[in-house]
């Protein structure tokens, strides 16, 4: 989808701020796992350096000390609910991925909200427009997408990424408008209207971490916090049955595998 989108969409397949924070998440937490794992390692080795009776296997049937029992208990259990997450986000990612690259139309905004939060979310563009930019400015759509794609690609920030941001989050609200629900909206309009939500969104993003955000008043900067929780509500979502689907497969499979963990960690890592 990257690769094939036109010139002016061509940032709203991946978010590459999110993708950036995973990759060195990736990269660094062996490290940072492996690190604090030595320094445990090594205080229960001075610790536990005067109970031998830890280091010699049960006598036949004898179970081993109780505290051990109650610790593998709670190492199982850490192991099983830190696995569970992390494959439970990455099972519901990587369906999502699918489905959006499958099924652009029916996936890439979400058709879930209902009529109260599509009004909610005209209103909250509306103002966060008018927030950012109290004279309407004289920017056309085609050049406001412009301005904010150079910004977002080449993270230069200018004059005009303002108005620029403020025109466009007029547009989407003005595009949703005519609408009740976002499933109603034509076919044809959806992949534009997506891009412009990204736009909007990761401008808004950019703009708070770069730290050159106009000054606002308090109520006004929740103004604009609200409606960039609107924005991530329309597009970032997941479907009640992928979720439900990815929790049986994982239920499932732990029904099956859990004496692999145990095995696991109680016998050959313990």
């Amino acid at each position: 989808n990257q690769l094939l989108a036109p010139p002016n969409i061509a940032t709203s397949s991946l978010d590459w701020t999110q993708v950036s924070n995973v990759g060195a998440a990736l990269i660094f937490s062996p490290f940072i796992g492996f690190g604090v794992a030595a320094i445990v390692l090594l205080i229960l080795k001075r610790v536990l350096k005067k109970r031998p009776e830890l280091f010699v296997p049960p006598n036949g049937d004898a179970p081993p000390p109780f505290w051990i029992r109650v610790l593998l208990i709670l190492t199982c259990t850490g192991v099983s609910f830190a696995h569970g997450s992390n494959d439970g986000q990455k099972g519901m990612g990587l369906i999502m991925l699918i489905l959006i690259g499958v099924a652009p139309l029916a996936y890439s905004l979400n058709k879930t909200m209902d009529t109260a939060q599509v009004q909610s979310f005209v209103v909250a563009s509306e103002k966060a427009a008018s927030v950012l930019s109290p004279n309407t400015p004289e920017i056309t759509d085609s050049a406001a997408r412009a301005t904010l794609t150079h910004y977002i690609q080449e993270r230069e920030f200018a004059p005009e990424v303002i108005p620029a941001v403020a025109v466009l989050s007029r547009h989407v609200g003005q595009s949703v408008a005519g609408y009740d629900t976002l499933d109603k909206i034509p076919a044809k309009d959806v992949a534009t209207l997506r891009n412009d939500i990204y736009l909007s969104s990761a401008t808004l993003k950019r703009l708070d971490k770069d730290k050159v955000m106009p000054e606002l008043t308090k109520a006004d900067s929740q103004v604009v916090s609200d409606y960039r929780k609107s924005l991530d509500q329309a597009t970032q979502y997941i479907p009640t049955w992928v979720k439900v689907a990815v929790a049986l497969a994982l239920g499932l499979g732990t029904m099956v595998g859990w004496k692999r963990i145990v095995v696991t960690v109680g016998e050959r890592i313990g």
